[in-house]
């Protein structure tokens, strides 16, 4: 379940943390933490499907990449840039 951090941009706006916004924000936030956990180092055949045009990750890989691309060299633990995740085992639908 999501943390009362991650809750309080929705209190008071219950039609935001349905399909209007929150289940892709959440779905897109679900995916980025997929890629980056290095899941797909340790099987880079596995695919996932992802609905709703991608929730909006498809249109922010460039930014995706670039902030990834801007981190201490310590922290990044994947053999490719993140976009390139996506783009090699997310399908769109």
């Amino acid at each position: 379940s999501p943390s009362p951090d991650m809750m309080k941009p929705f209190m008071g706006y219950p039609m935001l943390d349905s399909a209007m916004w929150g289940f892709g924000a959440e779905a897109g936030l679900h995916s980025l933490r997929l890629i980056l956990s290095g899941l797909f180092d340790e099987f880079p055949r596995l695919k996932i499907i992802l609905g709703h045009l991608g929730e909006t990750i498809p249109f922010a890989l460039a930014r995706i990449d670039n902030r990834w691309s801007a981190l201490p060299f310590f922290v990044k633990k994947l053999k490719k840039l993140p976009g390139q995740y996506f783009r090699d085992n997310f399908l769109v639908t």
